[in-house]
């Protein structure tokens, strides 16, 4: 995902491990929910983006089949904030 820092006039990438699903309708917008909750929960904005990525990896990653090609994503068990990087793109 790449983020706009109109403060510095630069570029950022949020990465994470790609999760190989093709169960992926919704993420931007579970994504971008997420990025807001955690601004309202009064976060600084490098950490929510982190703590959103991180909650939608986590979901897609542990997403449930709730019949064939029907998959559903919850709220992750497990933490994966460690597992998300962001970097200022050059």
């Amino acid at each position: 995902d790449l983020f706009y820092n109109a403060e510095k006039d630069s570029f950022l990438e949020l990465r994470s491990e790609r999760v190989d699903s093709c169960n992926t309708h919704g993420t931007g917008c579970t994504l971008s929910a997420a990025i807001t909750a955690a601004l309202a929960l009064g976060m600084p904005w490098k950490k929510a983006l982190c703590e959103a990525k991180a909650f939608v990896f986590g979901s897609l990653s542990e997403s449930v089949e709730l019949a064939d090609d029907i998959r559903a994503m919850y709220p992750p068990t497990v933490d994966t904030f460690d597992e998300i990087s962001l970097e200022e793109l050059k």
